[in-house]
């Protein structure tokens, strides 16, 4: 059996994580681990870069793994897990020298770090930590965040498992010799590794289970190598005896043989432990402002003016060209989203990109959606138009019933064409919307149509209207709950008028061509009318019952937003309290639409409005369970509940946006102080007239620098979205860029000086 360490040596586990299986099976077959059975013993050791750790292996168990020459750049020698056999040391006794924590060439990626640790503690029998008398008590110089990783992992995978790990801390360049201060400095030591148990067995809800039933823990104290160099060795030889009387039968752990099989498989699942995934600071950093900026781009989205205007034409008439109108609105969000993200990292700035047009398009997914029952309609009634001809052909040449299924399918062939010729208009570029039910529900009705008895068409038209009128007054429900700023019943009799009559007036011509008489056709538009009144007020119904989510949105919107639905920019604390008024008059609106069904135009009568309005500013105790002048049957939301929802619910909400518009305006008020102040001096004084040629050009000084201010508060209210916009970019671009540190201030300092030679000369 060799017995040079460096003839064994090799990288067990590169730095890419690649586990190096030939040749641990080779160190199997020269050392012939067969016949070692269980006895023998692997040792790791870790800690930070450069505190000794190869020195003290070398001496400890005759390797001679490379020490740390910083002359010398960093080597493939000092990357990923090394593993050799010790020396002159029985029995069989492999060691494995771990990367260095905290190094450079890693940067913030600690993932290799935490993996290569559990490693250790999975496979090893001794795990040393090495590390500087003075880190103990530190959180990451004394490895706790390595610490926390292990513990967590061996409460979840190892609880059951009756192993127990030697942990022994090396406590290096120790200079106090007295035992008092050993013990004190061992004493935190132990303290600290306890409460990280503690605090690990806790959070794992394993609070019963004690650190020395996983982990055997020791203390070590070594001189400075280089200061102390005989001492050093003398003690490090008292330590070998250590290992050298550690040849216990240790049942828990594999035969020799098996070690190498053992050792892959542990890596192997520790390679796929996804809580070991730690990003780097980069990636974090990209992921919380990429999803920020993303964030505030789907709410600018959201309340643009463009998708409000197109909202509202959505609702009201069918758009053919939505799915392009739609996407030049999103590409300008889009746009805006690639400037702000482009300096983070470009796999977190694609999938945010993909996510805010994923989440933008879904915004107005019920909108494509209600354009598709137009679509289905059209194709409809042309299907039933082509269909009566061929049935009153008067020419029956060519005609009967074998050639109908030919002719059926060759129309409703064409109708899906036009279907989905439209359906590829209405779609934005990147959107996932499934039209294929509404394309089945189109086949079955122009089929059902096609097949069905004389008698039974008419009643299949009045079904189609019926859907499509359904869908047509419930979308304009939503529209008069979440756009309109005044939504009122009388809009809702206007729209009927509006778009239900004409459909009422080409239904009737419909189903006077499929032979229906006078007095059926009016029974059955009669009916209609009914059912999709009984619609309109069972849609309303619904959003009354989430009135409090609407009254919330509805105020955040209108105290948020100005009229163009441009963020407001909270310069001035002072006009606070208008705007929240302001912002309460739309929901105090939507209350009293949603409170009261007022179909007929002598139900409204009644000013529920003002009714609510009066009572919630003048904090009336209203305690009525029904309205004055309404049928029970018409109350939707109680007058008690009105109030309860406006002086609860929104006071809390008043109550909230107050307070984070008062702090914005008076952080923006001190900001554009600021800059007035660095930018400005102080009047001259003017008892010291000497450098002045005259008291009016004084007054000329004084009056301009009065102006100054004014401009510049202005500009620094309009400044402050921008600040804030490149502040991140701003310190980014330093950091890859350190001299722009030096031109910066450079120009900071010409712009100064030049200010406080002639401030005049601002103004020019």
């Amino acid at each position: 059996m060799a017995n040079n360490g460096e003839d064994h040596k090799f990288q067990l586990i590169d730095a890419k994580g690649e586990f190096n299986e030939d040749a641990l099976e080779k160190l199997e077959d020269d050392l012939e681990f067969h016949e070692c059975g269980r006895s023998y013993v692997v040792v790791a050791i870790l800690g930070p870069k450069g505190s000794g750790k190869s020195t003290l292996l070398n001496h400890l168990f005759g390797t001679q793994f490379k020490t740390m020459d910083a002359s010398q750049k960093r080597s493939q020698e000092d990357q990923g897990i090394w593993m050799t056999k010790c020396s002159h040391i029985e029995p069989l006794t492999l060691v494995m020298d771990l990367e260095g924590s905290d190094s450079s060439e890693r940067s913030d990626d600690i993932s290799f770090e935490k993996r290569s640790a559990l490693f250790a503690f999975s496979v090893a029998h001794f795990v040393l930590i090495n590390m500087w008398c003075h880190d103990i008590g530190r959180e990451h110089a004394a490895n706790k965040p390595l610490l926390r990783t292990v513990f967590q992992q061996v409460l979840k995978k190892f609880r059951n498992e009756k192993r127990k790990v030697t942990l022994m801390f090396v406590i290096r360049d120790y200079l106090n010799a007295t035992q008092l201060h050993q013990s004190s400095l061992e004493a935190k030591l132990r303290d600290d590794v306890n409460e990280i148990w503690l605090y690990c067995a806790d959070k794992s809800q394993n609070g019963y289970l004690n650190l020395h039933d996983y982990f055997q823990v020791e203390v070590i104290f070594l001189p400075n190598y280089e200061e102390r160099k005989a001492d050093f060795k003398t003690q490090v030889e008292e330590l070998k005896t250590r290992f050298i009387t550690s040849a216990y039968i240790d049942l828990t752990k594999p035969r020799a043989s098996m070690f190498p099989f053992h050792a892959q498989n542990v890596w192997k699942d520790i390679l796929g432990n996804k809580d070991l995934d730690i990003p780097k600071q980069e990636i974090m950093i990209s992921v919380v402002r990429c999803e920020e900026i993303k964030n505030e781009l789907y709410k600018s989205f959201q309340m643009s003016k463009e998708l409000h205007e197109l909202r509202k034409q959505a609702y009201l008439q069918f758009v053919a060209d939505f799915g392009g109108k739609v996407g030049s609105i999103l590409d300008t969000y889009v746009s805006k989203y690639d400037e702000e993200s482009f300096l983070f990292d470009e796999a977190v700035v694609k999938e945010k990109r993909e996510q805010l047009i994923h989440e933008s398009l879904q915004l107005v997914e019920h909108i494509h959606a209600q354009m598709e029952v137009h679509l289905r309609q059209v194709s409809f009634l042309k299907f039933t138009e082509a269909i009566e001809r061929y049935n009153n052909a008067e020419d029956t040449e060519g005609k009967s019933e074998k050639n109908r299924p030919v002719i059926v399918e060759d129309e409703i062939q064409i109708r899906l064409n036009d279907f989905d010729g439209g359906i590829a208009a209405l779609r934005a570029e990147n959107a996932k919307w499934d039209s294929s039910k509404a394309r089945a529900k189109l086949i079955r009705q122009m089929e059902d149509y096609a097949f069905a008895k004389k008698e039974d068409r008419p009643q299949l038209i009045v079904k189609s209207f019926k859907s499509t009128l359904k869908q047509v007054f419930s979308s304009y429900v939503l529209y008069l709950v979440s756009e309109e700023r005044d939504p009122s019943w009388s809009k809702i009799r206007e729209h009927f008028k509006k778009v239900a009559e004409p459909i009422f007036s080409q239904l009737d011509a419909l189903l006077e061509k499929l032979g229906v008489n006078e007095e059926d056709r009016k029974k059955t538009s009669d009916k209609l009318r009914e059912d999709i009144k009984n619609n309109v007020i069972a849609k309303v119904r619904e959003e009354s019952w989430k009135a409090k989510n609407h009254l919330i949105n509805r105020y955040i919107k209108h105290f948020m937003y100005d009229d163009d639905l441009s963020p407001r920019s909270w310069n001035n604390p002072e006009e606070i309290p208008d705007l929240q008024q302001a912002a309460l008059s739309p929901c105090i609106q939507l209350l009293a639409f949603l409170a009261v069904v007022c179909w007929e135009e002598a139900d409204e009568d009644y000013d529920f409005f003002k009714t609510l309005q009066f009572a919630y500013l003048n904090r009336n105790d209203v305690r009525s369970q029904e309205w004055e002048k309404v049928r029970p049957s018409n109350t939707l939301i109680k007058p008690i509940k009105c109030l309860e929802l406006l002086s609860e619910e929104i006071e809390a909400e008043v109550e909230k946006t107050k307070k984070w518009a008062s702090e914005l305006a008076q952080a923006s008020k001190a900001r554009a102080k600021s800059m007035v102040d660095r930018l400005i001096p102080e009047h001259p004084e003017t008892t010291n007239t000497q450098d002045h040629p005259s008291s009016k050009t004084l007054v000329t000084h004084i009056k301009c620098t009065e102006l100054m201010k004014e401009g510049i508060v202005e500009v620094g209210k309009k400044l402050n979205h921008a600040i804030e916009a490149i502040k991140s970019k701003t310190m980014i671009l330093i950091k890859e860029y350190p001299f722009l540190v030096g031109a910066i201030l450079a120009i900071m300092l010409a712009i100064w000086g030049a200010q406080r030679s002639n401030p005049t000369h601002m103004l020019e």
